[in-house]
């Protein structure tokens, strides 16, 4: 049994957006991770396939697919799953709908409760995410997309001689072709097969910029693609209940690696507060901000035992995006179709003398890859 859980959130565009989910927690205890976790594209297969877009001058197109959990069967030969309601949300669906569900309410103190299985899929729902993602894989592969075996939620079919690209995560689609008119036929398939006056109509976008997986995604320079987060970056320093001074010379020292054990330990709502910047940096630099990627591979083997040094340091490395906020992500890809990827190692750079290795892979401009997180796990000498 799950209780039901209703969220408001204001978007970039500043609309409304309601949101009814399930408190999936109840099903942590009896459903194994590989049954609850969903594919989605991987940030470097959409990173890659824009930079490609840019470069071959493509149609750009996003969707949004309406309620693609609510048209998701759940399969009814297990487990029944039931949804606990309460309170306003009761009054609402009885509004709705009088007289279908009024004699199943029962009254539980002061509150009004509804117990309902479910049928469809709802976000918060362990189950959901995996029956949504194959479900959309079968509708594509029927109208001869080929899924790309090194990530199942990228998709590519030929078509006028020319390759169309999907990457989807969940509900939020790219697609890309040269010829405008493909993307319109793949618009209008959407609207067909997830679209309805019941369920709602697949919101599209066309143009050059995209509001895209949190991620401002700009085509307007030729050949490149930008990969704009300063909203995420502002919301980041905003949200900090401390002030950090602004800087532009580097978002670390070469004290960064270095643990100061005798630094006090942070008292528990510091400490959660640096965790939950840490993931925000790492959701950052991983899209937009490689350069600060350093810096967050170490403060994030932090989170569980940070100290006041590493609160400087998280302070340093915020305070080096607040004095380069403008500073936006520019990759292309040249025309040798050249692919390179950087690797070194610093030797003996942590305490207990292990070497840490980084990689950054680059098509021409920009580093589209990057990866410092690698502390070795052996103790090697020098090269």
């Amino acid at each position: 049994e799950m209780e039901s859980l209703s969220f408001l959130n204001e978007k970039r565009d500043e609309t409304v957006k309601a949101r009814m989910c399930a408190n999936g927690s109840a099903q942590r205890s009896h459903i194994s991770r590989e049954e609850a976790t969903s594919p989605t594209a991987a940030s470097e297969a959409i990173i890659i396939a824009g930079v490609i877009d840019a470069k071959q001058k493509r149609d750009i197109m996003t969707l949004d697919i309406p309620n693609a959990f609510v048209q998701t069967d759940v399969a009814l030969n297990g487990d029944k799953i039931i949804v606990k309601i309460r309170g306003q949300l009761v009054d609402m669906l009885l509004e709705i709908c009088p007289g279908v569900c009024d004699k199943h309410v029962i009254q539980e103190g002061k509150h009004k409760i509804l117990h309902v299985r479910m049928l469809k899929a709802l976000c918060g729902m362990l189950v959901s995410s995996i029956p949504c993602c194959k479900k959309f894989r079968k509708d594509i592969e029927k109208i001869g997309f080929e899924v790309n075996p090194h990530d199942t939620c990228v998709a590519n079919r030929m078509k006028d001689g020319k390759q169309r690209a999907v990457t989807w995560h969940v509900d939020d689609l790219k697609s890309s072709h040269v010829n405008p008119k493909v993307n319109d036929e793949f618009a209008k398939w959407c609207e067909k097969t997830h679209g309805s006056d019941d369920l709602g109509h697949v919101k599209v976008a066309r143009g050059k910029v995209h509001d895209y997986l949190a991620m401002i995604v700009d085509f307007t320079q030729e050949g490149a693609l930008k990969v704009d987060m300063r909203c995420c970056i502002k919301g980041m320093i905003e949200e900090f209940p401390c002030e950090m001074k602004s800087t532009t010379t580097a978002p670390w020292t070469e004290k960064l690696l270095k643990v100061q054990e005798d630094s006090k330990k942070l008292e528990e709502e510091r400490r959660s507060m640096f965790h939950t910047c840490v993931m925000q940096a790492m959701f950052l630099c991983k899209r937009a901000r490689p350069d600060i990627d350093p810096s967050v591979a170490f403060l994030s083997s932090r989170v569980n035992d940070a100290n006041e040094d590493d609160w400087k340091k998280l302070l340093r490395a915020l305070g080096f995006l607040k004095g380069t906020i403008n500073d936006v992500s520019t990759l292309e890809a040249d025309d040798a179709n050249t692919l390179t990827w950087h690797i070194d190692a610093a030797f003996a750079a942590h305490a207990d003398v292990k070497s840490h290795a980084g990689a950054v892979f680059t098509m021409r401009k920009g580093a589209v890859v990057t990866s410092s997180a690698a502390k070795q796990k052996v103790n090697s000498r020098s090269s």
